[in-house]
């Protein structure tokens, strides 16, 4: 496309370089809306198949390491102690099980004779679980703020190992959800904060909340800004490859390179704007993509079939 023998050719059919540019631009269009839809709900998928297998993986080394008379502390938040493990794991005899919250004010301490460890999987893509039934034993509460203690007999309980508020492995990142769990999730949120703010309870549950909610409307408008930078960077590698020849005198190639690192550098610049609570992420994420729709129009004009 950028030799000078080529560029003749196409004048004398009587291409434009508009005519030339619309197969490109139709393409990366093409392309940005394949893009977007496919992060609708099959990359999220295939990144929860992932997860999920990696967490298969992970419960089998579980019911592998449990060993007799040793203390397993792998599991997030909890110690597990047995006085005899057989049956590859899955059968435990005298344990006791230490639990700790993220504040470490409550703990809580199990007693049981035995404990039988099992898998189950709901669904198809759901994460598989793993629950340690526990029989004959007793639940010790202990409250290190008002050093309260509860103590509850059981026959029978079931302690999540891989559910619940204790998970091994990975947990669901924003990534691993479809665009419109994002939008549903994004929609409880704002009405928990709305909910918030009315009350008295504002505290680290507010802060909490609307981080969270920072990073939903990140992965939300990435996804709509991976669309757009399709179009944008076939613009871009358009006046790249046709004016790499053409005006390499001029020095015409350099900025464009240029003008892609420039990209990124507002892009994050902007980014770090909106993790201090600056700029809403819409703004911050869209913005370098229209700055450079801007430039690339500025470049297409300049091209100049009869130079």
């Amino acid at each position: 496309l950028a030799e000078d023998s080529e560029i003749v050719a196409m004048r004398a059919f009587g291409f434009s370089k508009n005519k030339i540019f619309l197969p490109f631009l139709i393409v990366g269009v093409l392309i940005g809306l394949a893009l977007y839809s496919v992060n609708l709900k099959i990359i999220p998928n295939s990144k929860t198949q992932f997860k999920n297998t990696v967490i298969k993986l992970t419960s089998k080394a579980i019911l592998r390491n449990v060993k007799s008379e040793q203390f397993y502390a792998e599991i997030p938040k909890a110690t597990i102690y047995a006085d005899k493990v057989s049956k590859r794991g899955t059968l435990l005899e005298n344990v006791f099980i230490h639990i700790r919250n993220e504040e470490g004010f409550d703990e809580r301490s199990i007693l049981a004779k035995k404990g039988v460890l099992i898998k189950t999987r709901e669904g198809l893509e759901r994460s598989p679980k793993i629950r340690l039934l526990l029989y004959d034993g007793n639940i010790a509460k202990i409250n290190r703020s008002n050093k309260n203690v509860a103590k509850i007999l059981f026959k029978e309980y079931e302690f999540p190992i891989m559910s619940g508020d204790i998970k091994i492995g990975f947990v669901t990142r924003d990534g691993m959800r479809s665009t419109s769990e994002i939008i549903g999730l994004t929609k409880n949120i704002k009405n928990e904060i709305d909910k918030l703010k009315v009350g008295e309870k504002r505290g680290p549950g507010l802060k909490k909340l609307r981080r969270r909610l920072l990073n939903l409307e990140i992965e939300y408008w990435q996804r709509i800004n991976n669309s757009i930078q399709c179009v944008v960077f076939v613009i871009l590698g358009f006046c790249l490859s046709f004016g790499h020849n053409r005006f390499k005198k001029k020095g015409f190639s350099g900025p464009l390179f240029l003008s892609i690192i420039g990209y990124y550098g507002v892009f994050f610049f902007l980014l770090s704007i909106v993790k201090k609570g600056g700029i809403p992420p819409s703004v911050a994420i869209l913005t370098p993509s229209g700055l450079a729709l801007v430039l690339c129009f500025f470049l297409m004009r300049r091209l100049n079939w009869v130079s």
